[in-house]
């Protein structure tokens, strides 16, 4: 399994090497190898084959096992993120922060990103409530005449 997803995850088709290296996962968790690294690896090959859900479980199972796992933090923000929920991205990724301690370069990285994503929506939207006034006030000046 680790073979698979350290070697061919990086290249095209990496998705067949994700689904076999999640085939000896899965046979690891079977012969009872219950080990945070296990979870972690199974929710970083789900999450290449953009299977988020089942990714987020296996690194909340990870995060049960040693609660200060930071690349299961950094890994889950990213899943959050890729769904599309910030405010849990960012959640995730302040605690891969904090458990990285002077590694925490890439998760600084996706914390600052996810917040430029978050302030770029918050203008967009107010660029477009005063897009929806203007054309509101333009109306009523166009009836007023």
């Amino acid at each position: 399994g680790d073979l698979f997803l350290e070697s061919h995850l990086d290249v095209r088709g990496g998705r067949k090497y994700a689904d076999e290296a999640i085939i000896e996962y899965q046979r690891a968790l079977e012969m009872q190898i219950d080990s945070p690294k296990l979870f972690f690896k199974l929710g970083v090959a789900n999450f290449h084959k953009n299977e988020l859900d089942k990714a987020l479980n296996y690194f909340h199972n990870a995060i049960e096992k040693d609660a200060k796992y930071a690349d299961a933090y950094y890994m889950s923000a990213q899943t959050q993120a890729k769904k599309g929920n910030f405010q849990h991205a960012i959640d995730d990724i302040k605690f891969a922060i904090k458990y990285y301690g002077i590694r925490s370069s890439k998760a600084h990285y996706l914390y600052h990103t996810l917040l430029l994503l978050i302030l770029i929506v918050y203008y967009l939207f107010v660029l477009l409530i005063l897009a929806v006034l203007l054309l509101i006030f333009q109306q009523a000046f166009l009836l007023f005449l």
